[in-house]
């Protein structure tokens, strides 16, 4: 990232709670990693998803390869065993490791030494984007709680989405009612570098497990002041993008909008395509695991994420309407 171009770039954003398309997309160039002859593989980033299950193999596999595409290097996809097969089956671009235990497949030594292999291959990676397509199963909840502390504890920028925010969400709803690795889960989301995308429901069910409307009955209704609510007393550090007609990116002391047009289709999988997205981005924008000079704040990496989302639905609609899918929007993501 140039300094001149990001420091360009930056000013054209401040004070504006609702920046212009060009100023954030500007910015989203500037914070690509420039291709070179003397570059390795893995420098413009080594990612993971953790999601994926028998019911749900597209969701994984969506997020990772739009996070292949949006630039990141190599790309990971930790699944449960029975999605393996399939989600392989799809891309042999990705690495796919089968290693999620469900609670009526293993023994007590066989999930040990799945853990073990799950924590080595984590440390390993610059970020980590957790939920795609993950499931409900209790041992695998378990064994993704236990994922995000040692990426808490590692100090790395994470993504929680989908069945990821569901098992943050029973935590907060527990509070001390609930299991020592929950309490430990909340205890380290207080300094964690974590972006949440909650869509209008999960939004809802955050607000309600940390009774922000009932406390702050006059904020109902004023999304944002509501969403810097949530974000500041689940951690110092945390991020929140919820995905709406006008998005709504904040921290607890900082708020943008994005309410630039998108496409008219829903189509599912879009959701997995922003995540990915998003995993890409908070890699390149922090400066521990990118060649950037400086990290950005991450409400500001996540407002250039949504708006290449945006901007990659809109051109695929434009080509498609309404035979637009996930796999249509995924094919306009390109770092140029």
């Amino acid at each position: 990232m140039q300094s001149q171009d990001l420091s360009s770039c930056l000013a054209a954003l401040q004070g504006a709670q609702t920046p212009s398309q060009d100023s954030i997309l500007s910015l989203a160039r500037a914070c690509v990693p420039p291709l070179g002859e003397k570059t390795s593989k893995g420098e413009a980033g080594r990612v993971g998803v953790i999601g994926g299950s028998f019911e749900y193999t597209g969701a994984p596999y969506f997020a990772a390869y739009t996070a292949l595409r949006a630039g990141s290097d190599i790309v990971h996809i930790f699944c449960e065993t029975r999605a393996g097969g399939p989600i392989k089956s799809y891309s042999p671009e990705l690495i796919v490791h089968p290693l999620l235990l469900v609670s009526d497949d293993p023994t007590e030594e066989r999930g040990a030494a799945a853990y073990q292999q799950l924590s080595e291959w984590v440390a390993r990676l610059d970020g980590i984007l957790l939920g795609p397509g993950l499931g409900r199963d209790e041992l695998v909840l378990q064994t993704c709680s236990r994922l995000l502390l040692l990426v808490a504890e590692l100090g790395k920028p994470m993504i929680l989405d989908a069945d990821g925010l569901y098992i943050l969400t029973q935590a907060i709803r527990e509070g001390e009612r609930g299991s020592s690795l929950q309490k430990q889960l909340l205890g380290a989301m207080r300094t964690a570098h974590v972006t949440l995308t909650p869509n209008k429901v999960e939004f809802e069910r955050l607000c309600r497990a940390l009774k922000v409307g009932e406390e702050e009955e006059d904020k109902l209704g004023k999304a944002a002041e509501l969403a810097c609510s949530v974000a500041g007393r689940i951690g110092e550090n945390v991020v929140l993008v919820v995905k709406g007609s006008s998005d709504v990116i904040c921290s607890d002391s900082s708020t943008w909008l994005c309410d630039d047009k998108g496409s008219l289709r829903r189509a599912g999988g879009q959701g997995d395509v922003l995540a990915g997205l998003m995993l890409t981005f908070a890699v390149w924008g922090n400066s521990s695991s990118s060649s950037s000079s400086s990290s950005l704040p991450p409400p500001l990496v996540a407002l250039m994420e949504r708006q290449v989302a945006k901007l990659s639905a809109l051109k695929a609609f434009e080509k498609k309407k309404r035979a637009m899918t996930a796999s249509d929007v995924m094919e306009e993501v390109r770092a140029e």
